[in-house]
């Protein structure tokens, strides 16, 4: 049996535009769910060790609420992910300078707004969803034009998001998804018990203002996931990073040719390996999606209230703050065609 693809109305983007839930089917009867705003993924069922379908992709509670708050979760993540230190850096001998929209006075995510938060345009193409957007000159401040086309399928448990992007100008670009994931299912607590494995023989260190300082070797550090742990078994680690961020949020430099990660849950039996083109890959591990807010507790799908730790997110790209350091990296020639790859396969441990 095929891919099974269809389409939905679920709201509408400020301007007036419909907005799109994508949904695609594969053999299994599991299910991913995209909309069209950020290519944010919404929903991804996968069937636990006992058959039943898990949703393990932890979001907001609707559309709405992700147009309020602008939130992150699930959605590709662009011009350049992760951080530009003082938000500026040299292109073509110019100094560019960006929006600091980030709490230690630098540059994240793009921007305010982001491709995470833009109207991408959508089309179902036989098993697949294609989706395209064209980032102007002088978007959040970036200099040039970029093209991204991204096409999505769902089939034999792998849920696979391949874009390409170029630039007739040249420009830069890292791109990432920034999705969180509880694979006991969203809204079922922490993710501690989780088994983790990270192709990672080094990790950075940042300064005070998470910007990175150098690379160094995971060997004899909370950071060695060479070998599987579980997420919780070092997170109270007296290492400087995981007191400061209570937990991690860091940095890896990946070995070549292997999956980035393998991620077990420990009740579902699900376990997810991931792979991409990307050099570096980030472990947030939900340190703080319990805050609350004007005295409010910040809540996930169906209402019930985040806990920390209550998701973890691995978002491959490339080294933070590049752009200042080896833009190389992130460049994007002008005439070329680049790829990004992000790719989860599904299984289950008996």
């Amino acid at each position: 049996m095929a891919t099974k693809v269809s389409k939905e109305v679920i709201g509408n983007f400020d301007d007036g535009r419909e907005v799109y839930r994508y949904v695609l089917e594969d053999e299994k009867g599991q299910i991913a769910s995209v909309m069209n705003i950020g290519c944010a993924i919404l929903e991804l069922c996968i069937r636990d060790k006992n058959g039943e379908l898990t949703d393990v992709m932890c979001g907001m509670e609707s559309y709405e609420a992700k147009i309020r708050m602008k939130g992150l979760a699930g959605a590709t993540i662009g011009r350049v992910a992760n951080r530009i230190a003082d938000g500026r850096f040299v292109f073509n001998g110019k100094e560019i300078q960006l929006e600091k929209n980030d709490f230690a006075g630098g540059h994240i995510h793009g921007g305010r707004n982001g491709y995470q938060n833009c109207y991408w345009d959508g089309e179902i193409v036989g098993e697949s969803v294609v989706f395209t957007y064209v980032s102007k000159d002088g978007e959040e401040g970036y200099p040039g034009d970029l093209t991204l086309k991204m096409t999505v399928t769902f089939e034999n448990s792998v849920l696979r998001q391949e874009t390409e992007y170029w630039s007739e100008a040249g420009t830069v670009c890292n791109l990432t998804n920034h999705s969180a994931f509880n694979l006991n299912g969203t809204g079922s607590g922490n993710t501690l018990g989780h088994m983790l494995m990270i192709n990672a023989d080094e990790y950075t260190i940042n300064d005070e203002h998470a910007i990175p300082v150098k690379n160094v070797p995971v060997e004899g550090t909370p950071y060695d996931f060479r070998e599987p742990h579980t997420i919780g078994e070092r997170i109270d680690a007296d290492d400087p990073m995981i007191q400061a961020n209570h937990g991690y949020d860091v940095n890896f430099v990946l070995n070549e040719n292997h999956p980035c990660c393998v991620i077990t849950g420990d009740r579902s039996g699900i376990t997810m390996t991931l792979n991409s083109t990307a050099p570096c890959m980030m472990l947030y591990t939900g340190n703080h999606m319990g805050f609350a807010f004007n005295g409010r507790v910040s809540t996930g799908k169906n209402g019930i209230p985040n806990v920390d730790w209550g998701g973890f997110s691995v978002e491959p790209h490339f080294m933070p703050n590049a752009a200042n350091t080896d833009l190389q990296q992130i460049l994007v020639e002008p005439g070329k065609t680049y790829t990004y790859l992000y790719e989860m396969a599904f299984s289950v441990e008996e």
